[in-house]
């Protein structure tokens, strides 16, 4: 099933540019490298697969969640979420609060209610450390994985 959304052709606060490949949905910074990554491929199991790479700022990071994903998750019907932050370059220090507060709460009621990450050792070692995992499980239902195909078994064998 081949998502719906159509590529940004609007100015964005950041100067993100995001563009429309298919099953994907990528994502640019201003200087012209990709960041993020959405993947459809796994849309008749309601499953939304999202990757970051590299180095975003906090506010790029904000666009995306509150922009083009979270815009694809609700037209598009999605329960279930895999957050892959596995070839990402640092952590989401700036925005945490803002997802806990802001952003999952928003989320939650587009009838989202699972999320796995796909994490690399060092960024399950910070969340953990950083007690990021518990305020996310404490609303809605996450695991972390090491493995993408153990991720989405996982979120196949949940049911919405």
């Amino acid at each position: 099933m081949e998502n719906t959304f159509t590529s940004l052709t609007y100015p964005t606060k950041t100067g993100i540019s995001v563009h429309n490949k298919g099953n994907f949905v990528e994502t640019y910074n201003k200087n012209g490298k990709l960041i993020h990554i959405i993947d459809t491929k796994e849309a008749s199991n309601k499953i939304a697969i999202h990757r970051w790479l590299g180095v975003a700022s906090d506010e790029e990071v904000k666009e995306i969640f509150d922009g083009h994903l979270f815009e694809l998750i609700k037209t598009g019907g999605y329960t279930k979420l895999m957050a892959d932050t596995s070839k990402m370059d640092g952590f989401f220090d700036g925005v945490n609060q803002w997802l806990a507060d802001y952003y999952i709460p928003k989320l939650l009621k587009t009838g989202v209610k699972y999320n796995a990450f796909l994490v690399s050792e060092e960024f399950f070692s910070y969340l953990t450390d950083e007690g990021f995992d518990g305020v996310v499980e404490s609303i809605f239902t996450t695991q972390m994985f090491g493995s993408e195909d153990k991720a989405i078994q996982w979120l196949k064998s949940v049911n919405c």
